[in-house]
């Protein structure tokens, strides 16, 4: 019934038979074919990066997850943050906080493209988890593969994919991600006889590692020392990867707490972790960039009970075409 409905869709639009919109600046869309759990954030942010680097005016648009707010949310309007993470969403806000550039979230992300390229001086906006969005015309639609998504490239319920393998014919770029590589991505196509038809698209092995941490308390560079007691915290799709990481790179975890994505943190859940560091003898407390942005609300919370370093670790995307 997925797939029927899924596939129904995208053949409205393959057929002109749905509203397709288009900006009057190009559009570079970011995606996946699976939920969550491939890397696209710190993709948006290394593409944010590499235009401002060359001259250009990028902006960000996204329907900003499991906001507390309703309609268009300007979040940075290029000079100023204009709204938190509350408002205007964990990874739009921590997009907003990196660049001085216009953010905007918005449930319908054709809409907000359009918002954007009328009212602000942009030369690219970018659109965070865009793949899906067929109603925005896009000038290059760049899709992140994981090797998860390989290995199962079965539709929901059965496994991740919001789209079948096929999908990736309308791709420009494909970015192998997580554990993912050609030879793997070759297989998964040719037992989908759809090799020969994207062999010709771009390709890109990408790789997601830690950049410097930082102490969010103040936030001055920390590095934690390898024999300290952490404990890990994660709210992301998959808090194991983060988790790993720490491991790989030979962290001391005593002890970790996940929660689902774009996870609203309350009181409570605070106090769960202070209760989890003191039963651990521990006072550092390890997170992503996006769970920083919800965590910073807590830090007094967190000082009246001796925990005086969240450790943040941003991630730093990196590639390399095949």
């Amino acid at each position: 019934m997925y797939s029927f409905i899924v596939n129904r869709r995208n053949k409205l639009y393959d057929n002109n038979k749905a509203e397709i919109v288009k900006c009057s600046v190009p559009v570079i869309s970011i995606g996946n074919l699976a939920v969550g759990g491939t890397g696209k954030t710190p993709a948006v942010i290394k593409l944010c990066q590499v235009l401002l680097d060359k001259g250009y005016k990028p902006a960000v648009v996204g329907r900003g997850y499991k906001r507390k707010s309703k309609g268009l949310v300007v979040v940075s309007d290029g000079v100023e943050i204009k709204a938190d993470a509350e408002a205007g969403g964990d990874e739009m806000y921590l997009i907003a906080q990196k660049f001085n550039i216009p953010v905007v979230a918005y449930s319908s992300k054709s809409d907000a493209a359009l918002f954007v390229s009328k009212n602000f001086d942009v030369d690219y906006i970018i659109v965070d988890d865009g793949f899906q969005h067929r109603r925005l015309y896009r000038d290059y639609d760049i899709v992140l593969l994981s090797k998860d998504n390989l290995l199962n490239p079965k539709l929901l319920p059965f496994g991740r994919l919001r789209e079948p393998l096929k999908s990736l014919k309308r791709a420009d770029i494909i970015c192998l991600t997580k554990g993912a590589d050609f030879e793997l991505f070759k297989s998964a196509a040719d037992s989908a006889n759809l090799y020969q038809e994207l062999k010709n698209k771009q390709f890109y092995e990408c790789s997601v590692k830690f950049g410097k941490s930082y102490n969010l308390m103040d936030n001055s560079e920390f590095s934690i020392n390898k024999s300290n007691r952490i404990i890990a915290v994660s709210a992301i799709a998959n808090p194991q990867s983060f988790f790993s990481m720490l491991s790989d790179a030979d962290y001391n975890i005593a002890a970790s707490k996940s929660y689902p994505d774009h996870y609203n943190y309350t009181v409570n859940s605070i106090n769960y972790i202070i209760k989890l560091a003191e039963q651990n003898n521990s006072n550092i407390i390890a997170a992503t960039e996006k769970d920083a942005v919800k965590l910073k609300s807590f830090i007094n919370l967190f000082k009246e009970n001796n925990i005086n370093n969240i450790v943040v670790f941003p991630l730093d995307f990196s590639y390399k075409k095949i």
